[in-house]
């Protein structure tokens, strides 16, 4: 039941009382995990090299697959990144290294 619930209803459950908290964050520690979402574009072992990606040059997830993170729907449509000019490089050259192409 409580996989069917919008963001806003669980907070709200969350502060109804005890059980309801450790419910919702039971729920969030399974359901909010960058893994589920990356999972249609990396493999297992790339997920944690795309983590450290982020973190070395400022890469950030937008589009439908940080509203997918957030809203806990399913959009079956590509992955929007930006970074920081002077990093494109970079996170080119890793994306490359690991099979995708540019067009």
């Amino acid at each position: 039941i409580f996989a069917h619930l919008d963001v806003s209803t669980l907070f709200s459950l969350k502060r109804t009382c005890k059980a309801g908290r450790v419910y919702v964050d039971h729920l969030h520690k399974r359901a909010f995990t960058v893994k589920l979402a990356l999972r249609p574009f990396f493999k297992e072992s790339e997920v944690k090299c795309f983590q450290c990606l982020q973190a070395a040059t400022g890469l950030i997830i937008g589009g439908s697959i940080a509203l997918k993170f957030f809203t806990r729907q399913c959009y079956h449509s590509d992955m929007d990144v930006y970074c920081y000019l002077p990093r494109c490089d970079v996170v080119a050259m890793w994306l490359q290294s690991i099979g995708y192409v540019f067009q």
